[in-house]
């Protein structure tokens, strides 16, 4: 008799498609139980553990159906060897706005100049940001600048627990706790722990460390 809760708090988590509260509960129960934090914030904590799962699991589902030829980032292209190649745009169209806008981006110049990497980054991006994606078009052809609407820098978030980071260095910041944020944009990013952020570097497109400065920055 002493099982039946455990068994039918099984059942039901399985019913209600929650698997990581379901393979999580009890050792975050421990966790809080040691730590004396309160039933709210073992909630919380479960909640925000099932929210990430259910993220990552979308956007490897996304990339997947994407079928793209390679998985690449913006992390790793190398703007310094392409000085002409606007930095703060391609950075922007990383937030991903023109896919609510269900526009298409066209990346244009010669070969050897880093459009299929900035396409498969942009893409990734928008995998791992909105829903749903599209295409990015590729070009050859040449085509003049393009005036972005709002800078990297000027994404915010409506409210940052402090808690669940950890300063280091000079502006870097380290996820301590999951957690997550609803930012100005209408979107919102989840964040695992031991993600890291350097000073300057992007998640998405969204300047993670600007953020944490804005708001936590006396830590």
């Amino acid at each position: 008799m002493t099982d039946t809760p455990q068994v039918l708090l099984g059942h039901h988590l399985k019913v209600l498609k929650l698997p990581t509260f379901l393979r999580e509960h009890d050792k975050i129960a421990r966790q809080c139980a040691t730590e004396g934090v309160e039933h709210t914030g073992y909630l919380l904590r479960l909640a925000e553990l099932e929210l990430i799962e259910r993220e990552r699991r979308m956007v490897e589902r996304r990339i997947k159906e994407a079928r793209f030829p390679a998985v690449k980032s913006l992390d790793s292209f190398d703007f310094l060897a392409l000085p002409s190649l606007n930095k703060t745009l391609v950075l922007e169209l990383a937030r991903s706005e023109y896919v609510l806008r269900r526009e298409n981006v066209i990346a244009v110049g010669n070969s050897g100049t880093g459009k299929s990497h900035v396409a498969l980054g942009l893409g990734l991006a928008a995998a791992c940001g909105v829903r749903p994606f599209l295409p990015v078009l590729l070009a050859g052809a040449a085509a003049g600048p393009v005036q972005a609407q709002m800078s990297v820098n000027d994404v915010d978030a409506s409210a940052v627990n402090c808690g669940a980071f950890q300063r280091w260095g000079a502006g870097g910041w380290t996820v301590t706790s999951p957690t997550s944020m609803t930012l100005n944009t209408g979107s919102a990013i989840s964040l695992a722990p031991g993600m890291s952020f350097g000073p300057g570097t992007t998640q998405g497109g969204v300047a993670i460390p600007v953020i944490l400065d804005r708001h936590c920055g006396n830590l």
